[in-house]
């Protein structure tokens, strides 16, 4: 029996959040690892810049984890008229669930394409070069207030040097004119490096695998979370089954939705690490039990390690 399937056996509860017990304790000890990886890797303020950035989106993916934990124990309201009391029990409003966990994966494999997956310098800084012009570019058509003309000016600035370090690199140089015209047209970061240095769209339904992940994990994953945090009827039905009786389809919807990001926590605290090596010791002085549940799913739901380049 591997070590993953010892761990399994004697958390099989906890991993599967059976109960929404489980799912709040097994977050809370995720949240309290990634907490501590936060205010230990905390960026200066003068650190604008590849790492600087790379720390501030874990903690935006802590805050929409802690966001995640608020959700989970449902919010109430009552009011008084006259002599009576209205009360509305506390609910779990899945929509807002499943909207974030949609965001915690579009957030996950932008980390990843920018951060983790680019195995040389070069290709790292093109791919965040061009997250930084896609961000700009986007912001720049809301500027429409007189207000606003400096900072147009200025982040259009940005844009225009931001373009010129992409074509400084050595491998800009060599690229083949075809991808050197889909970079120049559109910046955007969406997209990967192949080992031909070939660009292609990246497509969130199914292109996780290229961050080792078995195809089975987050198969649908993505369309589903989307269909039921999208104003469509389905989402008009969950809102009805979560005044139903039956509190046991209720507390499938939060552990299905708990436990993918779950998943998604152990991919990128594992990452991150990588990318921070300093990080390691953190982690190794962590309880072991704690250590073992905060990585399982990085070691169980990955077929393949991928040679991350760090960043400090």
């Amino acid at each position: 029996m591997t070590n993953v399937d010892d761990i399994y056996k004697n958390n099989r509860q906890l991993i599967d959040c059976e109960t929404i017990k489980d799912c709040k304790q097994y977050i809370d000890i995720m949240l309290d690892c990634m907490f501590s990886v936060v205010i230990n890797t905390n960026p200066r303020y003068s650190e604008l810049d590849i790492q600087g950035d790379a720390k501030i989106m874990l903690q935006m993916f802590y805050l929409k984890c802690m966001n995640v934990r608020c959700l989970i124990d449902g919010c109430g309201f009552e009011q008084k008229q006259e002599n009576q009391v209205y009360t509305l029990s506390p609910i779990v409003d899945y929509a807002s669930i499943f909207s974030l966990v949609r965001s915690l994966y579009e957030a996950f494999c932008a980390f990843e394409l920018i951060f983790v997956l680019p195995d040389t310098k070069e290709k790292r800084l093109i791919m965040y070069e061009s997250f930084q012009i896609q961000g700009y570019q986007e912001r720049q058509s809301y500027y429409h207030s007189s207000c606003y003309v400096k900072q147009k000016e200025n982040e259009a600035i940005l844009i225009n040097v931001a373009k010129q370090n992409i074509r400084n690199t050595d491998l800009y140089k060599n690229l083949s004119t075809n991808t050197k015209n889909a970079i120049e047209q559109n910046h955007t970061f969406w997209r990967y490096f192949d080992t031909n240095n070939e660009i292609h769209k990246f497509k969130k339904e199914t292109d996780y695998i290229l961050f080792g992940i078995k195809t089975e994990v987050f198969e649908d994953m993505y369309s589903y979370f989307s269909l039921y945090s999208h104003p469509s009827y389905i989402s008009i039905i969950q809102f009805k089954d979560a005044f139903n009786d039956n509190i046991e389809q209720q507390n499938q919807f939060v552990s299905t939705a708990v436990r993918n990001i779950i998943v998604l926590m152990s991919f990128i605290i594992a990452d991150f690490c990588e990318l921070f090596p300093t990080c390691n010791d953190l982690i190794k002085s962590m309880d072991k039990a704690k250590r073992n549940l905060v990585f399982f799913f990085d070691n169980d739901f990955r077929d393949k390690k991928i040679n991350i380049l760090p960043l400090e």
